[in-house]
């Protein structure tokens, strides 16, 4: 069995609130930046998914938690 971590860039207004919601959802947490607040690619939160990606994916954008952009090499 392989590990994967699954990194989605992700645009949203609160990413404090977001962070909280999708920690609880699963296993997934934006990506802290030290004391620079949440690391951004291209304009846009980088999400780090470690398993059930498409759950995590579906409840972000069903629910309105924010806007999956699309993945991200880190």
């Amino acid at each position: 069995m392989t590990n994967s971590v699954t990194n989605l860039l992700i645009d949203c207004p609160n990413p404090d609130a977001f962070n909280k919601t999708v920690q609880a959802l699963g296993a997934a947490a934006l990506v802290e930046n030290g004391n620079l607040g949440y690391l951004m690619l291209n304009g846009y939160y980088v999400l780090q998914v470690y398993n059930n990606v498409g759950w995590i994916r579906f409840a972000i954008e069903q629910q309105g938690y924010g806007k999956v952009i699309g993945e991200a090499a880190l």
